[in-house]
């Protein structure tokens, strides 16, 4: 099959499902390799027709629209695993925690939930095994994203008010080093800046796949937290404040 068919063939899934992981694009391109599927997306996003995503997915171009959560739970899980247990090394028994919602803080979640802590979170899948939960469990309530088991808006907002952190630890969609973190959603976006304000130490948890990745809403500059990930690369360390990996 020649690129231009193949091409073709990707761009009619995407519109059938609008985000796709590889694994989904070659079901559809039998025979076809992951490594040539790559190129072929590739070439579509320098073309404008598709932005490529953090873990393997594509999606029709938009800077707006965030991988769903029961997606983004299979990209790069021992990634997320890996960073996760980072994270948890952080925390100190009695400390006051924030943990964001995504995929990575749904894993970050289960570990620090074995700790005598508070935690406050705005994740809204649960998935505490209940019988080892040491934890004292805020959540901040408020309208559910379910797209991303987030959540957000007006009550979230006025909810952080009540609390002040230790430690937060929260994700992006995108690290790049000239325009820092940023996310697909401008509440997300806001939320996430309020809580920045209201912590002691703030921790952003992202795996490699999202470096030099650039979403629509800005959250804050490199320099301004630290960094826990599962990889290393030379022009985002320049400009981090610390890493841990």
């Amino acid at each position: 099959m020649i690129p231009y068919e193949r091409k073709k063939i990707i761009l009619r899934k995407l519109n059938e499902q609008d985000i796709v992981i590889l694994d989904e694009i070659q079901k559809v391109l039998t025979n076809v390799s992951i490594s040539t599927i790559r190129r072929d997306l590739k070439d579509l996003e320098k073309s404008g027709h598709v932005a490529l995503l953090p873990g393997g997915a594509a999606k029709l171009l938009s800077r707006s629209t965030d991988i769903p959560i029961t997606k983004r739970t299979t990209l790069n899980r021992n990634e997320k695993k890996k960073i996760a247990l980072l994270a948890a090394k952080q925390v100190k028994l009695g400390e006051t925690i924030y943990v964001d919602s995504g995929s990575t803080g749904e894993e970050l979640l289960v570990e620090l939930a074995k700790k005598k802590i508070t935690l406050i979170t705005s994740v809204t899948n649960f998935k505490l095994p209940f019988q080892n939960v040491e934890a004292q469990v805020y959540s901040l309530g408020g309208f559910v994203n379910f797209t991303n088991n987030s959540l957000k808006g007006d009550l979230t907002m006025q909810n952080i008010d009540y609390f002040n952190f230790d430690r937060a630890f929260i994700g992006a969609s995108g690290v790049d080093s000239k325009f820092g973190y940023t996310t697909f959603d401008l509440s997300e976006a806001i939320k996430k800046k309020k809580i920045i304000e209201k912590s002691q130490e703030v921790y952003f948890i992202c795996d490699s796949s999202k470096f030099h990745q650039v979403y629509m809403s800005s959250i804050a500059p490199l320099s301004d937290s630290v960094l826990i990930t599962n990889d290393s690369d030379n022009i985002i360390n320049e400009n981090l404040k610390r890493l841990i990996i």
